[in-house]
């Protein structure tokens, strides 16, 4: 029968097959945990004993001081250590910032919020409805930038991706292929073929 301090018993968090080395160190603990976090995508962020000695030593003016297990493990018990996890927690919801990852990501639309299922080289990070240039004429993502092309009076304009400043603007440059590499200027090509197969059959299209 495993005792209360195995790290087997049930009900210690961990699963059915995985064993933690009985001689795990701290600093080895945080690696495995760096390793979990870049495999499955978590955000994370943790306090630990050194977190509590650099506060002692900022505190108390003394680059070498250092806490004692024991002392360490009294600072780990109380209410405001904690607190502060579900303080980070609470301030991270509050500000929504998870949500904030859906627009960037090209998951939901960064105008309107609604739900994206094609790719940002696709959407542009935008719903049909919001894929537009400055005076609503349709626009296009490029598949490899995903920023915008649209039509302007005839000449292809270009506007950044929308994550990449993190600004939902709609400002653009007219697109020059003598700038271009070979690939790019395929890719603007394309874009201006599409967009007038939409409308502007008038347009001049890409400047020389």
């Amino acid at each position: 029968m495993p005792s209360a301090a195995d790290p087997h018993a049930r009900g210690s968090g961990v699963p059915d097959g995985v064993a933690l080395p009985p001689d795990l160190v701290e600093a080895d603990a945080r690696l495995l945990v760096d390793a979990l976090a870049a495999r499955f995508g978590w955000a994370y962020a943790i306090w630990d004993r050194a977190d509590a000695v650099t506060a002692l030593r900022e505190q108390q003016l003394d680059e070498d001081d250092d806490l004692s297990d024991a002392e360490w493990t009294r600072a780990a018990r109380t209410p405001t250590w904690a607190a502060l996890a579900p303080l980070a927690r609470h301030v991270v919801q509050d500000r929504d910032l998870i949500g904030d990852t859906l627009p960037e990501a090209g998951i939901a639309c960064w105008l309107c919020s609604r739900r994206l299922t094609a790719p940002p080289g696709t959407t542009g990070r935008l719903c049909d409805r919001c894929r537009i240039g400055p005076q609503g004429q349709p626009a296009v993502a490029d598949p490899v930038t995903e920023g915008l092309y649209w039509l302007s009076h005839g000449i292809l304009m270009y506007a950044a991706p929308r994550a990449q400043d993190n600004a939902p603007s709609h400002k653009g440059l007219p697109v020059d292929v003598a700038d271009l590499d070979p690939l790019a200027t395929a890719r603007a090509r394309e874009a201006q073929a599409a967009l007038h197969a939409f409308a502007d059959p008038s347009g001049e299209g890409i400047r020389p």
